[in-house]
């Protein structure tokens, strides 16, 4: 994590470690629900709302936190949603491989930044000379990008499968364990496309290690 916020001085490479700790602790409360990340997650709303003014640290925490997880998701989905749903979905066209079968929209074939659609999406909000990258998770790029509701409803099939068999294939290992290593996962797909993640971030990688490698004896 050290060398990668030193490539790209992203601050997820620093939240990534604490996360995992914090999870780590977390999951050895046996009386972890569901409801009580909901109450932490409305506790930091409620300090921020009230301290990102003043205090540089809970700022810092609301960026990394808040901001991640909830605002920026919700932004790109609906700044991803007006520029396609005018100018034409994608239908994945953008997707290696299937760019060699299904084109792309008229309205991009000569567009400087395709097929990277965060940076169409930050040249139609930002202007051209911008450069700005609005990644997005699964649901926007590859989901209302792609096919509007339609592309949404197929991607959140294909998430769920992916989570389905890596679910199965992780049962041998131990299950706090597996939990601890999936937060970089989580935190991953918040700002990346599926097909980027199952490529570049590990999520194959993840399938063949609990496939074919794990703890001897029981988990």
């Amino acid at each position: 994590m050290i060398m990668s916020y030193m490539i790209d001085a992203s601050k997820i490479s620093l939240v990534i470690p604490l996360a995992m700790l914090v999870a780590a602790i977390a999951f050895r409360w046996s009386g972890l629900k569901l409801y009580h990340f909901t109450a932490g997650m409305v506790t930091i709303c409620l300090i921020s709302a009230f301290l990102t003014s003043s205090t540089r640290f809970v700022r810092f925490l609301a960026d990394l936190i808040l901001l991640r997880s909830i605002s920026i998701p919700a932004q790109t989905f609906a700044q991803y949603y007006d520029v396609f749903s005018i100018k034409g979905y994608t239908w994945w066209s953008n997707v290696s491989g299937l760019n060699l079968i299904v084109p792309p929209p008229a309205a991009f074939r000569l567009d400087q930044f395709w097929p990277v659609l965060g940076q169409i999406v930050g040249a139609e909000y930002y202007g051209f000379d911008s450069r700005v990258n609005l990644n997005a998770n699964p649901f926007v790029g590859e989901g209302v990008a792609a096919a509007g509701w339609f592309g949404v409803l197929v991607i959140s099939i294909a998430l769920a499968f992916y989570l389905k068999v890596l679910d199965q294939l992780s049962a041998k290992w131990n299950r706090r364990l597996v939990l601890v290593l999936m937060v970089p996962v989580g935190l991953t797909l918040t700002n990346v496309h599926l097909s980027t993640f199952l490529v570049s971030f590990g999520g194959l990688a993840w399938l063949v290690l609990f496939r074919f490698y794990g703890p001897r004896g029981e988990a």
